[in-house]
């Protein structure tokens, strides 16, 4: 396991989570200040959960819910200055599809941030960071 020194980062102004289940990661950087979060899923009851938490929450001035398909990445404008997905990987076959997505959406410079049980993602380090280096090349 590898541990990271906590940072001071800036928050960025538009940041995007994939799979993001209850929202709980989302939501939690838009009350720390992101201006411009949307939260997104590809399931129809999960996306209903979303608008629930964002009104729950009183974030709905800073956080939208978008409908996001993995395999349809190049259609979807690029331009947010972070993505995030957090243990959203349930299936190998998905994984590909999900970092061309959060690549495609990517402002230049942006960032990607990843986590995962490695223990339910069946994929070695270093194969996940291939295949996040073959998402990240320019089509």
């Amino acid at each position: 396991h590898e541990r990271f020194e906590a940072q001071a980062a800036p928050v960025p102004a538009a940041a995007l989570e994939l799979g993001s289940g209850t929202g709980l990661v989302g939501l939690t950087l838009a009350a720390l200040g992101c201006p411009a979060v949307t939260l997104s899923d590809g399931n129809a009851s999960v996306l209903e959960l979303l608008h629930s938490n964002v009104d729950l929450n009183g974030l709905s001035d800073r956080v939208c819910v978008e409908s996001v398909d993995w395999h349809a990445a190049e259609a979807a404008a690029p331009g947010v200055d972070l993505v995030l997905a957090s243990d959203c990987v349930y299936d190998t076959s998905v994984i590909e599809p999900l970092f061309r997505t959060a690549f495609a959406r990517l402002a230049p410079g942006g960032s990607f941030i990843v986590c995962n049980c490695q223990n339910r993602l069946f994929l070695s380090r270093e194969a996940a960071n291939a295949l996040m280096q073959e998402a990240a090349a320019p089509a």
